[in-house]
């Protein structure tokens, strides 16, 4: 009884998220992407956020997106795509510092994108 695959099983909140308020809406507010994690993040720190389309495809479905989080008179550009699959990727972030260009870049290159975000909102912020 109960063996692999019992067909009752699943009707006791296995591991559907739904199933538990508490544990849905943590789950609920935990950010999916990178981009939204930095969009949280940023807005915990203070940080202001806007953002404006890059380029679009012709069906609209992949979109190049442009954030800039801005806190005094340092600014982080964030380009990254909104399309299906790779949603809120972040291709690439560079820091600018009273209109001019500094040295924290990181790139596609860089594998953790949310550790990256992460330590230029503390070093900047």
């Amino acid at each position: 009884m109960g063996g692999r695959g019992a067909p009752h099983a699943r009707n006791y909140g296995g591991r559907d998220r739904s199933s538990r308020k508490a544990s849905r809406d943590v789950y609920q507010a935990k950010p999916r992407n990178a981009m939204e994690y930095a969009q949280q993040l940023g807005a915990k720190e203070g940080w202001e956020y806007s953002e404006k389309l890059m380029t679009s495809s012709p069906s609209g479905a992949t979109r190049h997106m442009y954030g800039t989080f801005t806190k005094g008179d340092v600014s982080i550009g964030v380009q990254y795509t909104d399309r299906p699959r790779t949603k809120g990727r972040i291709a690439d972030a560079a820091v600018r510092k009273n209109g001019m260009h500094t040295s924290d870049y990181f790139g596609t290159a860089s594998k953790n994108k949310r550790k990256a975000m992460k330590e230029l909102f503390k070093k900047y912020g």
